[in-house]
């Protein structure tokens, strides 16, 4: 799951990360939760980051666990204050094989490489990913914070390819997968 967060102030920040957990809570989802906050109109560097804490604060709180930044190379690399690289990376830069400046972040669980991406048996384009190991939600010990492979633990190949098809969801891929 995903939020695409709209607020300008703490305050909406802490209404809609209680408001994105209300419609996950109790539900079964084996990747860590995403704030997707990529449009600041009118605010400052500051204020943006002020309301991306309280965000995450409270949705770490409600969750019990720690959810995930969607960005772009441009706002992980100038907008987000190095305090929040605490939070893993899920960073989108189209056009390149591997992202370029991921600001604080020495790592990313999630690469957004396309998105116009062409599955068959959907029409338009899609979003094209690749994810680490530290994206999935396995036990209380694994650390979404990481990014590390997950090889030497359980023998997984990290350079798996898969074409989704109509109907996949990304828990069934991961589960056929092992990871």
């Amino acid at each position: 799951f995903y939020h695409y967060v709209t607020a300008a102030t703490p305050e909406e920040a802490i209404q809609q990360a209680d408001f994105f957990y209300s419609l996950i809570e109790g539900k079964s989802f084996n990747c860590y939760p995403a704030m997707d906050f990529e449009s600041f109109p009118g605010l400052n560097k500051e204020e943006i980051n002020a309301v991306a804490s309280a965000y995450l604060k409270t949705l770490a709180d409600r969750l019990g666990s720690t959810p995930v930044i969607y960005s772009n190379t441009y706002n992980a690399a100038n907008t987000w204050d190095p305090g929040l690289a605490s939070y893993p990376l899920w960073v989108a830069e189209y056009g390149v094989t591997q992202p370029e400046n991921l600001g604080p972040w020495e790592n990313w669980v999630g690469f957004q490489y396309s998105d116009t991406g062409q599955i068959s048996g959907i029409r338009g384009n899609v979003d094209l990913d690749y994810f680490q190991d530290g994206i999935f939600m396995r036990s209380e010990g694994n650390d979404p914070g990481t990014g590390d492979d997950a090889d030497s633990e359980t023998g997984v190949d990290p350079d798996v390819s898969y074409t989704v098809k109509a109907g996949d969801s990304l828990w069934a891929i991961a589960n056929s997968h092992k990871m």
